[in-house]
């Protein structure tokens, strides 16, 4: 049976020739891949050109390559028009910043014709490189976590390291072309709502690069909270009808409650200093209650120090990522209230 490969991208011209690179060395054919240009400022789509350039010599019958290029869809919208584009009955999905392993095909492949077509779905691990930034690490490390408590049967189809049966995708409705964001989980969560199954395969196996940059961490963090209101919104039937919560929720359950309580903490000792009962105990009894509980929120969230690291890097991991997680609770309430803030206006806005 034949696969198609989609991936949308917009400003990674820095990407191209490893991730495409990597999805030709895959072991599965025939092949058609897919990729969306989505309005880049870079150099995105003259790299994509060159690199189709240097490789047409290998496309034919069994390896098909294509370049649709589109103005500000976002990343939903260009999944959905890859899907429709779709010439196969297997569409994968991955993301232009990852790099699968040769037999990533094959093994979703394998995966998900060996089983009732019940299973509408299969999702592999993206491993995040460890970079060269505590942002980096600690975002590898906490993504290994979660991929650590996964199961066979999942709730989340990730995007960039999934496959499809294209037709019952379409039926159910495909990618939304209005979701901005967690369009992944939207689509799962339809697929069980329609009675179909999600089947996690961890041999099917993704690179994603470091996200070293705390900025664009933060961006995305916020994202998630937002995009988690619209999915409470949109699916609270399917969600209160799971057994177990959803997948992939990680650490962000408890990293949220972390900005709250630093503040309540430094609240708590400034009305203890300035109201001149220094020496009263019932203030410090509760400030050292709250000081515990804010340690034990954030000491059992933290996926740092890695053991690898030099005890220097460690040390300046286990400092700096206290201050960034703290920031990552921020940027979820701040995602949140965008969140909310939809949810009440009914808005569906694509982009940030």
């Amino acid at each position: 049976m034949t696969v198609t490969v989609t991936l949308g991208v917009k400003n990674g011209a820095a990407f191209v020739e490893e991730c495409l690179t990597s999805l030709i060395e895959q072991t599965h054919r025939p092949l058609e891949i897919i990729v969306v240009e989505d309005s880049s400022t870079d150099d995105t789509l003259k790299c994509l050109e060159d690199w189709e350039s240097r490789h047409k010599h290998m496309f034919g019958e069994n390896l098909e390559f294509r370049i649709l290029v589109v103005n500000d869809l976002g990343l939903s919208a260009s999944r959905m028009l890859a899907f429709r584009e779709a010439r196969y009955p297997f569409v994968a999905t991955t993301d232009i910043d990852c790099r699968p392993e040769p037999d990533w095909i094959s093994v979703l492949h394998d995966a998900l014709t060996n089983v009732p077509e019940q299973v509408a779905a299969v999702t592999g691990q993206t491993r995040f490189s460890l970079g060269d930034t505590t942002t980096s690490r600690l975002r590898a490390t906490d993504i290994e976590r979660k991929y650590a408590n996964r199961t066979l049967v999942t709730t989340l189809a990730n995007g960039p390291c999934s496959m499809y049966r294209r037709s019952i995708a379409l039926e159910v409705g495909g990618f939304e072309d209005w979701w901005y964001h967690a369009e992944d989980l939207e689509l799962s969560l339809r697929l069980i709502e329609a009675g179909h199954v999600i089947h996690y395969v961890p041999k099917a196996v993704v690179h994603h690069v470091a996200e070293g940059d705390l900025g664009v961490f933060l961006r995305k963090r916020a994202r998630d909270a937002r995009g988690h209101f619209r999915i409470l919104r949109n699916h609270r039937g399917i969600i209160r009808r799971q057994e177990k919560k959803l997948d992939f929720t990680g650490s962000s359950a408890k990293i949220v409650w972390i900005f709250p309580l630093t503040i309540v903490l430094v609240a708590s000792l400034f009305a203890i200093l300035i109201s001149g009962h220094i020496s009263q105990p019932n203030g410090w009894i509760l400030f050292g209650i709250l000081l515990v509980i804010e340690r034990w929120l954030t000491l059992s969230s933290s996926t740092l120090p890695v053991q690898s690291s030099p005890s220097s890097v460690r040390f300046r991991d286990r400092v700096v990522g206290f201050g960034i997680m703290r920031l990552w609770s921020l940027a979820l309430w701040w995602g949140g209230a965008r969140g909310l803030l939809d949810t009440l206006t009914k808005s569906a806005p694509v982009s940030d």
